[in-house]
């Protein structure tokens, strides 16, 4: 099993940090890409559509976070081959989301709370 052992990150995202929704909807999004992308498999694709979502939420001030971590979730669904034709036809995107994995998604009901 390989072990990351020491990080120095590049951009720090200090915008999210600072406001709790804003970390919330970053785990959220960081969840589905770690739970949705199989082990040692490299998708540059994925990678940057994470960090432009992340870069998006740091730097934005009033924004609907439910619906961007809905955008990203479709997003990534589509491009890991997940999103049927007719997308329109999922109600739910956590719902699909835990029928896929086979489990529960631990972020979505923190930040359906912390929104309300």
């Amino acid at each position: 099993m390989d072990q990351l052992t020491e990080v120095t990150p590049e951009v720090a995202f200090s915008g999210i940090r600072v406001n709790l929704r804003k970390v919330n909807a970053a785990y959220y999004i960081c969840e589905l890409a770690d739970t949705l992308l199989p082990d040692h498999l490299q998708h540059p694709d994925i990678f940057h559509l994470l960090a432009r979502t992340l870069a998006e939420l740091n730097k934005s001030e009033e924004i609907h976070f439910l619906r961007m971590t809905e955008i990203f979730a479709l997003c990534l669904l589509g491009r890991l081959g997940y999103l049927p034709e007719d997308s329109s036809r999922i109600d739910a995107v956590d719902d699909y989301i835990e029928r896929i994995i086979e489990k529960r998604l631990k972020t979505p009901r923190l930040l359906t709370k912390l929104l309300a």
